[in-house]
């Protein structure tokens, strides 16, 4: 049975990020699918844990893991095809609505099955041996976790990602097979199948069925995000999770020349996360240095394939390639801050990080999504806050309006239309749409002073708080009235500290309120852990294993310390405190996030695992109590890694939320005396 023990934590947390990669890629990338997922994942690991407690279903151990084989692999290939069930165009990306509907229904069968078979291999483990032995099934169930979240960190996150589901189908078949030889071919096919291309076939014509009329040249996941080729009437779409990149050939990438033409004398250009294009149009105004850094390097060869040797590609952070030399001019050349790993380019702090290393007369150049007429109010909340941002930064600020709202900044920004035609023309560019002789039409008086009044107090986006990526999603979502329009501006209004108020309704004297709040603090610690880190150093998504596997070997410590150990249940309320106090002081040291990741998740992972034996032996060490305390966890799980993930932290900021989940703790320890 030990076997059955690893393998069911094995898989837990292997199809748990498997997953989460398929969300991310309909999400354009965006981290509250870390929550819908965990949300609607814990949700149904909850729910099927009470379930079999309460009634014993027929179906053996082995059979629920071939259940589970087939569901998963059923559930791989729905969400490749999501794009025709919700009728995605290329580049169209899941609303938050389909997004709600994919993390939790689409997932619930797989993560309802899983909590009934834990529940399963706990009772088998309490008839073999007793209260040990349903520590026995959570200490396995853990050491299976860790090992999946650090393979799939390091090894198996390399590997294709159709075969390799077929490979876990198959580790799944292996329980029945072992035991019911009639069910061996079944187990060998599935083996044979993740060998062959056939997985990644099927997946390539789910693609094409998806978007008619154009042909798939070619689709990879890198360790960040998943890279879509395809090709149209002759013109390449390059697709990041789904978004758009770029397109090639286009005209559009000539609107770089009028950043260019403020800058004096353009020597050295650093261009952050920019098309092939952008660079050939630079290098128009005699530029000497031009360096375009991409984190991705799946994108960056397809950059270099398109650009034929043109300019200088390198693999890396711009964030850090910003430091290394002095600049006349940085670009960052996203369409928007759409998620926390893009709108890291938005925040004080690196603004700060580009002007230490600027040169004499140097610019900062942005742009975000606008509009030629009226903005709405999440353009105008990413406008305002944008601004001030900047500003508290940069001491000139040139906001210019449009479909693409352009910001330009350095120490002095003088804006002058003859100034800007004279160098046009003395650097004799050659260009199809873009004339400096048509701005006074475009930039008018009067279109500047309505962009000016448009530019309202806002809160600054910063590393700890980064708001953007909330407004843009507000913006891409405002068909849904309820949380768009109503629930979230009420939010943005709401002192934080009200939050904890509704505790107040559910305490009651008992085990479930504390290990309710404990779940709630432990899943809010490891999204915060995330969600901090892909604000400062981008795309965690690699790493999103190796935090749930230093968490579930916290969990495997602290379960063997509370089950061996006369200790009070107060204890591991204490330990969470210190774990809460010392948490911003670990992100302010700028460890390795490998480092970071495991030391708080590990920590956090301690806690909850020592306080379940200890409240196990508050109920009597039975079986029906292991299952509610373990429903209990998840359930406060579930509710926190949703609102965390989709409001708390974009609204209220990392350092409010850790002050909020230090609250939930406080309470059961309180009452615990």
């Amino acid at each position: 049975m030990r076997f059955y023990y690893l393998l069911s934590g094995f898989f837990s947390v292997l199809s748990q990020v498997y997953i989460l990669r398929e969300l991310l890629s309909l999400f354009a990338g965006n981290e509250f699918s870390f929550g819908f997922l965990a949300s609607g994942w814990m949700a149904g690991m909850g729910l099927g844990s009470f379930f079999e407690g309460r009634k014993r279903t027929r179906l053996s151990c082995e059979g629920q893991f071939l259940l589970l084989s087939f569901l998963f692999l059923g559930l791989v290939y729905l969400l490749r095809g999501a794009g025709k069930i919700f009728g995605l165009s290329p580049g169209e990306v899941l609303g938050s609505g389909a997004l709600i509907i994919t993390g939790f229904f689409f997932v619930f069968p797989l993560s309802f099955a899983m909590g009934m078979l834990f529940m399963k291999l706990t009772r088998v483990g309490e008839e073999i041996r007793g209260v040990s032995g349903i520590g026995e099934v959570y200490r396995l169930d853990a050491v299976g976790d860790t090992l999946a979240g650090a393979g799939f960190s390091y090894l198996f996150i390399h590997l294709p990602p159709l075969p390799f589901a077929f490979f876990i189908s198959f580790l799944l078949s292996l329980p029945i097979s072992l035991r019911k030889k009639p069910f061996i071919p079944l187990s060998l096919s599935l083996l044979a199948l993740s060998f062959t291309p056939i997985p990644s076939v099927l997946g390539k014509k789910i693609l094409e069925a998806s978007f008619p009329g154009y042909k798939v040249i070619e689709e990879k996941d890198s360790p960040y995000t998943r890279i879509t080729v395809l090709e149209r009437d002759s013109i390449l779409h390059v697709f990041q999770n789904n978004s758009l990149s770029f397109s090639f050939p286009s005209p559009f990438f000539e609107d770089v020349h009028l950043p260019m033409l403020f800058i004096p004398h353009p020597e050295r250009i650093l261009l952050i996360e920019a098309p092939p294009p952008v660079s050939r149009e630079v290098k128009k105004h005699g530029v000497k240095k031009i360096k375009t850094v991409m984190l991705d390097p799946i994108l960056l060869r397809v950059c270099r394939e398109i650009s034929k040797g043109e300019g200088e590609f390198i693999a890396g952070d711009g964030r850090k390639v910003v430091r290394e030399g002095e600049w006349d001019g940085v670009f960052v050349m996203l369409p928007e801050p759409e998620n926390l790993s893009s709108g890291r380019f938005y925040t004080v702090e690196f603004f700060r990080e580009v002007k230490e290393h600027l040169r004499e007369k140097g610019i900062l150049f942005l742009k975000i999504p606008g509009s030629e007429t009226s903005l709405s109010t999440p353009e105008k909340l990413m406008l305002s806050s944008l601004y001030f941002s900047l500003k508290k930064v940069f001491p000139d600020v040139l906001v210019l309006p449009g479909e693409e709202i352009f910001f330009i900044a350095g120490e002095k920004i003088p804006f002058s239309f003859d100034t800007l035609v004279a160098r046009y023309e003395r650097r004799r560019i050659k260009t199809l749409y873009f004339h400096p002789s048509l701005l006074p039409l475009e930039y008018n008086p009067e279109r500047m002073r309505w962009i000016r009044e448009e530019i309202e107090p806002a809160p600054l986006n910063t590393d700890p708080h980064p708001i953007l990526p909330f407004f843009s999603m507000w913006r891409w979502n405002m068909e849904y009235p309820f949380l768009f329009r109503y629930l979230f501006p009420f939010l943005l209004r709401l002192p934080y500290l009200l939050l904890f108020l509704p505790l107040l309704f559910f305490i009651k004297r008992g085990i479930f309120f504390p290990v309710l709040c404990m779940g709630v603090w432990g899943i809010t610690i490891e999204m915060l852990s995330l969600l901090s880190l892909q604000s400062r150093a981008g795309w965690v998504y690699h790493l999103a294993g190796l935090a749930i596997s230093s968490f579930m070997l916290g969990i495997a410590g602290g379960e063997i310390s509370g089950e061996r150990r006369n200790l009070s249940i107060k204890l591991p309320f204490a330990i969470s405190l210190l774990i809460s106090l010392s948490f911003p002081f670990l992100l302010k040291l700028s460890l390795p996030p490998p480092l970071f990741l495991f030391l708080v998740n590990f920590g956090a992972g301690f806690s909850v695992g020592m306080l379940y034996p200890l409240a196990v032996k508050k109920l009597g060490g039975r079986t029906m109590g292991a299952g509610i305390i373990y429903g209990a966890d998840l359930l406060g799980g579930a509710l926190a890694s949703f609102l965390t993930s989709l409001f708390l932290f974009s609204i209220y900021g990392a350092w409010k939320v850790l002050f909020l989940s230090g609250i939930y703790l406080l309470l059961p320890f309180l009452m615990l005396y």
